[in-house]
């Protein structure tokens, strides 16, 4: 069974979803957590492993989106600036280990990213550090994939959907049902017994 969780990036709403086999975020989250538009050109470079099209869940009903592992959220990481990338980095491991504890699937390890590069290089004086460097070790001068562009298409989303706002779905939510009861109201206003009417004609339909 597959379940909806929702993070908290930067102060930015990040969807996931999980199961025991696997674990998806939705692309567009990633990036807009980092205020980005999602980078299709980087997604491009992705080992097609790393990118699915995935239903997730909104106040506004359910939308398909571009996926990427957890493994895909670190390659968005490490296109970013040093600091960044080693924030988002370290965010998407620890995210990762804890479902994974929880799910029973594998934590994230140290390999080469979705896009064949090193993954941001961690804080000094750690084990991460030292993880990092005998994976450097083994890759020193590791190549970028080139972008499959055809494949790419397969997995964009609506690029006129705006940022996951979970928050302002609800108040339009909110807003639409204050709409339907002030406009009943007035019906009320002007057809006193209006709707005791109708009710009683659907009864006995």
């Amino acid at each position: 069974m597959t379940s909806q969780l929702t993070f908290t990036y930067g102060s930015k709403p990040v969807r996931a979803l999980v199961s025991r086999e696997s674990l998806w975020f939705a692309a567009c989250d990633v990036f807009h957590s980092n205020r980005l538009s999602t980078n299709r050109n980087l997604l491009a470079r992705f080992n097609p492993t790393h990118l699915s099209l995935q239903t997730f869940g909104s106040d506004a009903g359910p939308v398909r989106l571009t996926a990427v592992t957890p493994l895909g959220v670190a390659t968005i990481a490490g296109s970013l600036g040093h600091l960044p990338a080693r924030l988002l980095d370290g965010w998407v491991r620890r995210v990762t280990r804890e479902l994974a504890a929880e799910h029973g699937f594998e934590p994230l390890g140290w390999t080469l990213l979705a896009d064949g590069t090193l993954p941001a290089r961690p804080k000094a004086n750690t084990d991460a550090a030292e993880a990092w460097k005998a994976l450097k070790a083994l890759h020193p001068h590791p190549s970028q994939r080139k972008p499959n562009r055809d494949e790419l298409a397969l997995f964009d989303e609506d690029p006129s959907l705006p940022p996951h706002d979970p928050e302002g779905d609800r108040r339009r939510f909110q807003a639409s049902l204050a709409e339907g009861a002030a406009a009943a109201a007035r019906m009320e206003a002007e057809d006193p017994g209006y709707f005791d009417r109708l009710y009683a004609s659907a009864k006995w339909m």
